[in-house]
């Protein structure tokens, strides 16, 4: 079926892409998450933006389903809707990792309707100047949503200041973005091959784009690497754009503990060396047509259908 003018301009300018999992990763995911989900309702909001963005949760492998349990603002029911995806589909596919964030966030880009598909981590922030860029590009993103793909960098926002910013992550932000850190590697010329070697702030593709190269590399489901894979195929086929300096890397990462993980490989040795022959080794179309978990009947769920009433895996509410 044709999509009409007036059905394209009702589809979300931006999809924000989410993973996680009811479980304690790293300290407090769950409270982590709810920050983020409420933050986001509340500067969506305030930037008037509630049509033209949309928020995909992908629960992956939770015994107790993350939208049973996540106490939210009225403003992220609005715009946020969960995919959930069961343990016994979550964990054959994850084989020994303990999450296949590729495969998490390929089941919601598939399912989002956004013109731009934007994965962000769980416990990321965007800031206002990025909405202000946002509001700016809205005509011309619609008028060629397939044009270039878009990458930020972020802040670490320091351990001493969470709990201020979890109390009220806007008014925080609003007052200290600038005084936050980040590294400078996020700062780079806005078409260099080294797009994608720091920390994600947001990584948002054209889903036209997305969906026709089969999203990130399945195979890669242990940490690290899979953006600057995908950012290898997406050069092949259109511009991109670092917006870092633009927006002064306008995301803040709520600082966590870490654990050892294994890594992806991808010839990495070489990738330092020589980008370009690294590149074209690499398949434009990794995945097989079924990618994001096509084989599946996952749909997603309304966040206003819900109301937490389940408990959380760990911890319990708090």
């Amino acid at each position: 079926m044709v999509q009409t003018d007036k059905e394209w301009d009702k589809r979300p300018v931006l999809s924000f892409i989410l993973c996680s999992r009811n479980d304690n990763y790293c300290g407090d995911s769950v409270g982590r998450l709810t920050t983020t989900l409420n933050y986001l309702g509340e500067i969506v909001q305030d930037h008037g933006l509630d049509n033209s963005i949309e928020v995909v949760l992908s629960d992956w492998g939770s015994k107790v389903p993350l939208k049973r349990i996540l106490k939210l603002n009225p403003g992220i029911r609005k715009i946020l809707k969960f995919l959930t995806v069961p343990p016994n589909i979550a964990l054959p596919l994850q084989k020994d990792s303990p999450f296949s964030e590729v495969h998490a966030i390929n089941a919601a880009a598939r399912r989002a309707k956004g013109l731009l598909i934007g994965r962000i981590d769980q416990d990321t922030l965007p800031g206002d100047k990025f909405f202000d860029f946002l509001e700016e590009n809205l005509e011309e993103i619609r008028r060629e949503p397939n044009k270039k793909f878009y990458w930020c960098g972020r802040r670490r926002i320091p351990p001493d200041a969470l709990e201020e910013c979890s109390r009220d992550p806007l008014k925080y932000l609003r007052k200290n973005a600038g005084k936050i850190s980040f590294r400078k590697k996020h700062h780079i010329a806005p078409h260099s091959e080294k797009i994608g070697r720091g920390s994600v702030g947001i990584f948002a593709i054209p889903r036209a784009v997305y969906s026709d190269l089969g999203g990130y590399d399945e195979k890669n489901i242990y940490f690290n690497r899979m953006e600057q894979e995908f950012i290898a195929r997406l050069w092949k086929v259109c511009e991109r754009e670092n917006i870092s300096d633009l927006i002064d890397c306008n995301f803040f990462h709520l600082t966590h503990k870490r654990i050892k993980r294994k890594c992806n490989v991808y010839e990495f040795s070489l990738f330092k060396k020589n980008f370009k022959a690294w590149s074209e080794k690499i398949k434009l179309r990794p995945n097989k047509l079924d990618w994001g978990l096509g084989n599946f009947n996952l749909k997603l769920e309304p966040a206003g259908g819900f109301r937490a009433f389940g408990r959380r895996l760990f911890g319990g509410f708090r």
